[in-house]
């Protein structure tokens, strides 16, 4: 796909405009990178767990529908009630991702709340 341009510039603003087209490139490259390094970024996560049968598969089953790994899952008793657990979970990805963002949403459907601790990179421990 060629384009043409309406506007011929001269060699005065064509060098005024450099510096804005250099930031400009530099913000996309920083911009790709982070894109890239999502798949590479462990993000964490707390939710409470209930003592129904079956809940805890329910809830947790959108990451395999996802397909996203889950790299440690430790439960802690809740203060709030008896035989309620928060589990804190870390996950493969970062939350911006779609498929990350798509199993969090299930999740919350889940559970009474989930809350997300961040998203930070993968040390590969």
């Amino acid at each position: 796909m060629s384009h043409q341009f309406e506007k011929h510039y001269s060699p005065e603003e064509a060098r005024d405009l450099l510096p804005r087209i250099k930031g400009w490139l530099a913000h996309l490259s920083r911009l790709r990178s982070e894109i890239e390094t999502h798949e590479q970024r462990m993000t964490g996560l707390m939710a409470p767990g209930s003592d129904l049968g079956g809940s805890l598969v329910n809830a947790w089953r959108a990451f395999y529908q996802f397909q996203i790994n889950l790299s440690k899952i430790e439960s802690r008793p809740s203060k709030r009630k008896d035989w309620e657990y928060i589990f804190y979970v870390d996950l493969a990805g970062h939350c911006a991702d779609p498929k990350v963002a798509n199993a969090l949403t299930e999740l919350g459907r889940h559970c009474s709340f989930v809350k997300l601790l961040g998203s930070y990179p993968d040390t590969g421990e």
